[in-house]
């Protein structure tokens, strides 16, 4: 049996993955492959350190673990559920075109079921955002009651893990 995560950028061995720096806008974008392994074990952790002290370091950042926490949340709600007519089409798709006959093949779903390890992956997500986080009404202060005819206020907010942009 393989190890847990040896299909993770920062999991384990840390493998299957690139960052690409697009040189349109700059911006670096993660390319992902090969991640039937990815799908043993629900309770794997989200983020390791198999990517070194500069991995570490990003991935303790404020607003990476708040985009982070964002895309864990349109998981939970678009895909975690055995109800999910998108998750399922695609399973349906990729079992289809699969050409290999061994039932527990990647997404050869009639060996494993891909729409059960998504449900079971739910509970670990939480954990890892947090039910609070994840459940946090938004809300916008400032400090001593100001007002926007202020001319400068700082201001301070907290919003469930579903929103992206303020």
């Amino acid at each position: 049996m393989a190890r847990p995560g040896t299909d993770s950028l920062t999991l384990d061995r840390g493998k299957n993955g690139y960052m690409y720096r697009k040189p349109t806008d700059g911006r670096f974008i993660f390319m992902h492959w090969d991640s039937d392994l990815a799908f043993q074990d629900s309770n794997q952790g989200f983020l390791g350190t198999a990517g070194g002290i500069g991995w570490t370091n990003l991935t303790a950042r404020p607003w990476f673990k708040q985009k982070m926490n964002y895309y864990l949340s349109q998981l939970i709600d678009r895909y975690a559920n055995t109800a999910s007519a998108r998750m399922n089409a695609w399973l349906a798709a990729m079992n289809y075109q699969s050409s290999n006959t061994n039932g527990l093949a990647p997404f050869k779903t009639n060996g494993f079921s891909y729409p059960t390890w998504f449900n079971n992956r739910r509970t670990p997500a939480l954990n890892f955002i947090t039910n609070t986080n994840y459940n946090r009404l938004f809300s916008i202060s400032t400090a001593q009651g100001q007002t926007v005819t202020t001319p400068l206020f700082t201001i301070a907010g907290a919003a469930s893990t579903k929103v992206a942009y303020v």
